[in-house]
């Protein structure tokens, strides 16, 4: 039961945004750039990231930790 729950979890989750994209898809062609802005802010945030690793010489272990806390401090 312990390993399926994360399964069945991100299931109902990507159920639960599959119901509200296909019953908002006429409303949602803003979506797509959104969607292209938030790829894109990941993939700079996580270049980013390696970049201050190499800069500053900590474990990548660590940096993945200030960088969740960080992002966690922002949504919240």
């Amino acid at each position: 039961m312990e390993g399926r729950l994360p399964l069945v979890s991100m299931s109902a989750i990507a159920w639960i945004i599959g119901t509200i994209v296909g019953l908002n898809r006429d409303k949602l062609f803003i979506g797509l750039i959104v969607i292209i802005a938030v790829i894109l802010y990941n993939v700079l945030r996580l270049i980013l990231s390696y970049i201050g690793i190499a800069i500053t010489g900590k474990l990548i272990a660590v940096y993945r930790t200030i960088s969740i806390m960080w992002e966690c401090k922002i949504l919240v």
